[in-house]
């Protein structure tokens, strides 16, 4: 419940860290680490305390770079903090520490993630501007298409980007999306098949490879926090506003390496990278390795059915209630009248049954379709 991950400068004292017994060692230390809390530690001094919390099952990074003086601290692959500081100088050793029971497991052949996402002045088409902090872009008044990549390329893991709608045109558009930056200096006007891998307009429309494939979805404005995660094992893409999942898309060809765009059409137009931002929960879909063999999932995960005439086999969902409030909703497709159904919640593991009834330990809190409890 309480823990430290972090890195420790073994060099400038003589005690070893691993004396002390203090939840955050003493400055002499020169402890940077990150807690479970979501506090982040810098030279015994927490400097921030509104990080994402960490769980079981998350897998945290830390990147130091010793000639800039900086250090990114990682969840699950995505940056939730980077700090400059000057005494980050010398030779670090990673450091764990908890109060009670722990196991934790070091990864021996990580990939290092790609960093905090910022715009390239190199992929960049004119007039398009970059302002200093390196995350606004502008595009000035005029009646043309122009786009911008970002400069980190992404090819594995679950990638979460967020883009800041800061101005948006009334009469222009903005599309937002990953592709590929080999076609920078193309002069091709949208859609293109080759320079999207995939695309989401701020009408509500869905892009991939230069063609639409869905169309009046959820639009975006002024304002609007539009948030984009990318599974590139299983090639999709969940797209969130303001912190909500609204549309699951497949994305074929995501694995060859693409970056965050930005495309404008008849500006002005200002779009901001979140360089750090809170990664939400992915969006629920019925999970196939933790549901009864019996169950048919289909649908990006959306759909399941019984693929049996006999028994009560259980699909179960990749959604976890961990924390807080959480909610989730089903829609019944398909219900014939003789058929018996539950929805509800239980712990991992209960699908091995094909029971109606499940064993307490399987903790099942389910509503029945004969409207039982």
């Amino acid at each position: 419940r309480m823990g430290t991950f972090s890195l420790c400068n073994l060099l400038h004292h003589t005690m070893p860290v691993v004396e002390s017994y203090l939840f955050i060692p003493e400055e002499l230390h020169h402890h940077v680490g990150m807690t479970s809390r979501g506090e982040i530690v810098l030279f015994s001094e927490i400097v921030a305390s509104d990080c994402s919390k960490v769980f079981v099952g998350d897998t945290m990074g830390i990147s130091l770079d010793l000639d800039a003086n900086t250090a990114i601290f990682y969840r699950n692959g995505n940056p939730v903090y980077r700090t400059e500081d000057r005494r980050l100088l010398g030779s670090f050793t990673p450091t764990l520490h908890a109060v009670g029971k722990f196991t934790v497991s070091l990864t021996p052949t990580p990939r290092i993630p790609q960093g905090v996402p910022s715009w390239s002045s190199t992929f960049r088409q004119e007039p398009i501007s970059i302002l200093k902090d390196g995350l606004t872009v502008e595009m000035p008044e005029g009646d043309i298409t122009r786009t911008i990549w970002a400069s980190t390329v992404y090819s594995f893991g679950v990638v979460y980007v967020e883009f800041s709608i800061e101005l948006l045109h009334r009469d222009g558009k903005i599309t937002l999306g990953f592709g590929n930056r080999n076609f920078c200096n193309s002069a091709t006007a949208l859609p293109y098949e080759e320079y999207f891998v995939l695309g989401y307009d701020c009408r509500g429309n869905i892009l991939s490879k230069g063609k639409f494939i869905k169309e009046g979805m959820i639009p975006y404005g002024n304002g609007d926090l539009i948030g984009m995660m990318l599974n590139f094992e299983k090639e999709t893409m969940t797209i969130y506003k303001n912190g909500h999942p609204e549309i699951v898309v497949d994305a074929p060809g995501v694995s060859v390496g693409v970056s965050p765009t930005a495309t404008f059409t008849k500006g002005p137009h200002s779009v901001r990278l979140v360089p750090m931002p809170r990664v939400p929960p992915p969006s629920p879909r019925w999970d196939v390795q933790v549901s009864h063999k019996s169950a048919i999932v289909s649908n990006f995960g959306l759909t399941a059915l019984s693929g049996t005439a006999s028994g009560t086999p259980m699909a179960m969902s990749t959604y976890v209630f961990e924390r807080g409030i959480g909610y989730i909703e089903i829609v019944i497709d398909f219900l014939p009248e003789s058929a018996y159904m539950n929805v509800g919640i239980a712990v991992k593991g209960a699908h091995e049954s094909a029971d109606r009834i499940l064993k307490p330990d399987c903790k099942h809190i389910c509503y029945t379709s004969p409207i039982d409890v």
